[in-house]
């Protein structure tokens, strides 16, 4: 048990090209932490205990401590505020048509209650055609926040490629943009696979410019491990194995991706915002890496079990909203999503200028 347990929480510091293995420990570590907390109790509580493993368990519930109880969310948080910045990444995987349109409804419900000035969107995509009387079933989920609820996103650009130039992950928002831009970057590990791609945008607020990316970075797979692989049977060792071969690549890729974005970040001038889907929890190297020298909305003015998939039984918190010093976060809230419309709830972050760093 103490060994899966440092596996785990050394996993944001070890590289993942070597260490990739303590990614899979990482997943696990919340539920590893509570079985050790469980397990240190009896231990301590022996008079006649050696005291190498007195000293031991001690040191396991002081990380433990450490590494999930945050001070800065007891302070309590500052009250919502009309002039609050609302941003929302949702992941919304497609689906078919018949069962797209009523979950299409149910969104627009929730972001009509919510009222987010930004939404950044995961696995939707917009087609340039979509604009004329073209509909892609593709954005169907979200396709009522452009047709009812006044969202706009800027037109593609006719050099974006191709006959029938794509947003993929498109950002939707009810406040001008000035400038938005998809970014694509080749992998070079494997340039023949889709590259990275992620959208960049411009916007003010209260007089101020704020950059935003919407990202989503590498999953583990192509398939879980409870399911067939390559017509292979699950639990089989060649399933294993493959599926073992498919999350190394994903963790190698999704370190990748996150040096990328975070070198992209450290070069912007203005106030960031950087919110999606990170297919990693916080105890992984990509989320440590990429949230360097940014501050978690979620652990700075969280509300309740903060976790964000899957959205039937959240057990993990993958969705995050990363911000620079500029910003401070009011608040921060996971909100229920049906499983129809995705498999991950909704997070919904209210920002505003720092008080030192508020416009004049």
């Amino acid at each position: 048990m103490l060994s899966i347990f440092a596996a785990g929480y050394l996993c944001p510091y070890l590289p993942p090209r070597h260490f990739w293995w303590t990614g899979i420990a990482a997943i696990g570590l919340p539920v590893t932490s509570l079985a050790l907390v469980l397990l240190s109790v009896p231990v301590l509580m022996r008079r006649q205990n050696a005291r190498a493993a007195t000293l031991v368990h001690v040191l396991a519930l002081v990380l433990i401590v450490v590494r999930f109880v945050h001070p800065a969310s007891w302070l309590g948080w500052a009250s919502p505020d009309e002039e609050d910045l609302i941003v929302m990444t949702q992941n919304l995987p497609s689906a078919m048509l018949e069962r797209a349109i009523p979950a299409s409804e149910k969104l627009s419900g929730i972001v009509e209650r919510l009222d987010p000035h930004l939404i950044g969107i995961q696995e939707g995509i917009v087609v340039g055609m979509d604009m004329g009387k073209y509909r892609s079933t593709r954005n169907a989920k979200f396709r009522t926040l452009i047709d009812s609820l006044g969202y706009r996103m800027m037109p593609l650009p006719e050099d974006a490629g191709g006959m029938m130039p794509t947003w993929y992950d498109p950002v939707l928002a009810r406040i001008p943009i000035q400038t938005q831009r998809q970014i694509e970057i080749e992998y070079p590990a494997e340039p023949l696979q889709v590259p990275l791609r992620f959208v960049r945008t411009e916007f003010f607020w209260q007089g101020r410019k704020i950059v935003h990316y919407n990202i989503h970075l590498a999953t583990y797979g192509t398939s879980k491990p409870w399911r067939s692989i390559y017509g292979r049977p699950p639990f089989s060792p060649t399933t294993i194995a493959a599926y073992l071969s498919e999350m190394r690549s994903g963790f190698i890729r999704r370190a990748w991706e996150a040096v990328e974005i975070r070198a992209l970040v450290e070069r912007e001038a203005d106030p960031v915002i950087v919110s999606g889907d990170f297919n990693c929890t916080p105890n992984n190297w990509a989320y440590r890496h990429l949230s360097s020298g940014l501050h978690d909305a979620w652990l700075a003015a969280g509300n309740g079990w903060g976790s964000t998939y899957y959205s039937g039984f959240p057990l993990w918190r993958i969705d995050f909203v990363l911000i620079s010093g500029e910003l401070e976060a009011v608040s921060a809230d996971v909100i229920r999503v049906p499983t129809g419309v995705s498999d991950h709830r909704a997070l919904v972050v209210r920002l505003r200028w720092r008080q030192t760093d508020a416009a004049p």
